[in-house]
């Protein structure tokens, strides 16, 4: 097993490396030309790679641009998300269930016989 590490490691280092030098747009490579940093990835084992990741890559740029394609976009906060919204959060059917539960009331006070609190008693 220790033997497989030894050998699988550096492999996977270099295919990790190349892809993410091939995927990296030209204008942000730094260092080298692309295709320099490409050709000393594949021709110089383990140090290219490493030299890739330490010098040949953007800046601040996180994982690695693939890993930038496959993470999912933060949500907006300029927007709130659209569609399904739970009924306590919707300032809309708030409303209308507190001006029927009003109505309610009202109806409930007239039917006992009492007067509404907004209506001016007649006399």
């Amino acid at each position: 097993m220790a033997k497989f590490l030894f050998y699988a490691l550096p492999f996977i280092l270099a295919l990790y490396a190349l892809i993410d030098c091939a995927q990296t747009p030209a204008a942000e490579v730094r260092s080298l030309p692309k295709p320099a940093w490409l050709a000393l990835i594949v021709l110089v084992f383990l140090a290219g790679p490493i030299a890739w990741l330490l010098g040949g890559r953007p800046r601040g740029t996180g994982p690695s641009p693939l890993w930038d394609r496959m993470r999912p976009d933060p949500p907006s906060r300029a927007a709130p998300p659209r569609g399904q919204v739970a009924p306590d959060d919707d300032p809309d059917f708030l409303r209308r269930l507190d001006a029927e539960q009003r109505r309610r009331d009202r109806d409930r006070r007239r039917a006992e016989g009492g007067t509404d609190p907004g209506e001016q008693p007649t006399s």
